[in-house]
């Protein structure tokens, strides 16, 4: 699973024609188109822009739990923390980092998308925090339920799927820095780079991302 779960293995097998032969290779290639998309589009207003953090007082193999007093799980509702990133900071499971991909607020407890390699404990100190600017508040749902229903515009799991592509196309070096290019002929489209255009994001992303990247001026008096 990527870090910020804008598409999946299995989109990227359907949509842009590659084959997963490593799952945790297509994670990080994933993980990394998001990143220079995030990279991209400029500020985004995040559905969760703050971070929370408190003491587990248990946990299983694919889950947390807090339901202390002053946990800051009972604040919200179900799958308000979905999309986020849950990181040990201290005591035992330290230094592991999951995805969460479901909360319930009966219970307060987190589920993540990859089992823990060391099950924290009552001594395990935790941080939430929501990586990718996507999603945004306005796209967020609740219903009458009190859950929320959250989503990835279009756009940018297009432009996701395409810069990955770009990634494995151009290869590291072109990435390191090592390569440079006055044309590009990327996904059946030729074009001649202008001065000063972003060449580390593919020609059909920047095009995806027209209507969502926040580009910020300087105002001269």
């Amino acid at each position: 699973m990527s870090r910020r779960q804008y598409v999946t293995q299995s989109d990227a097998e359907q949509f842009s024609n590659i084959q997963v032969t490593d799952a945790t290779e297509a994670d990080d290639q994933i993980s990394h188109a998001e990143e220079m998309v995030d990279s991209y589009v400029g500020f985004q207003k995040k559905h969760i822009s703050d971070t929370y953090s408190g003491l587990a007082t248990s946990a299983g193999s694919d889950y947390l739990v807090d339901n202390s007093g002053d946990s800051p799980l009972k604040s919200y509702d179900d799958d308000y923390y979905t999309f986020c990133e849950i990181e040990i900071l201290g005591g035992t499971g330290e230094g592991q980092t999951r995805t969460i991909t479901a909360y319930d607020s009966d219970t307060y407890k987190v589920t993540v998308g990859t089992d823990w390699s060391v099950t924290p404990d009552s001594t395990s100190f935790y941080v939430i925090r929501q990586v990718g600017k996507f999603p945004r508040e306005e796209d967020v749902f609740q219903d009458s339920n009190l859950k929320y229903y959250k989503s990835i515009p279009e756009a940018v799991q297009r432009a996701t799927l395409a810069q990955l592509e770009y990634i494995i196309e151009k290869g590291d070096d072109f990435f390191a820095g090592a390569t440079d290019y006055e044309s590009e002929d990327i996904e059946g489209y030729s074009h001649t780079i202008r001065d000063g255009a972003n060449r580390s994001i593919s020609p059909l992303a920047r095009e995806l991302l027209k209507g969502i990247r926040n580009k910020k001026g300087r105002l001269r008096v």
